[in-house]
């Protein structure tokens, strides 16, 4: 089953098995919507017992894991949701790592490159392009990326001048 990664404990809080999460989601809502969360490097799902958010971060505790020293093995692992446990997405909302590698065509069907990686800023995301070698960079918005196809594993993009070429 596919799974998508939606953050990384990057350290323990407190004595009682808490844990800190950077989210790699624009919705920290996620988190509340899964029942659980998988570990990077298995297929051990942890039933999520509280959430709570302190500026960017996410506070998860996890059933059972009512220790430090339960909770320290998962420092620094990305955390996951899988497709039945997670909310369905809406219209043109899409999870970053099924975007990462499609096959990115102008308008007039010439291949350029592919989707590398996704960058979330404050003003909207940009997709960080691989192409010929170098790294190109597109505002995520509507009217550069006209038509994404997850099915056929490609992204129409609709670059201003000078966007791409230098």
């Amino acid at each position: 089953m596919k799974r998508y990664r939606i953050g990384k404990i990057v350290n323990t809080h407190g004595l009682k098995g808490e844990v800190k999460v950077y989210p790699h989601t624009d919705d920290m809502s996620r988190f509340e919507d899964a029942k659980y969360l998988i570990f990077e490097g298995t297929d051990e799902k942890l039933e999520i017992e509280s959430i709570r958010y302190q500026k960017a971060m996410v506070y998860l505790k996890f059933k059972g894991k009512d220790k430090i020293e339960q909770v320290e093995p998962f420092l620094q692992r990305e955390v996951y949701v899988d497709e039945e446990n997670m909310r369905e997405l809406e219209e043109d909302e899409y999870m970053i790592d099924t975007l990462i590698g499609l096959d990115v065509f102008l308008q007039d069907g010439q291949r350029i490159g592919m989707v590398k990686d996704l960058l979330q800023y404050s003003a909207n995301d940009v997709l960080v392009l691989e192409c010929d070698g170098k790294e190109v960079l597109i505002p995520f918005l509507k009217q550069f990326v006209p038509q994404i196809d997850i099915g056929g594993k490609k992204m129409i993009i609709a670059p201003i001048k000078g966007m791409i070429e230098e």
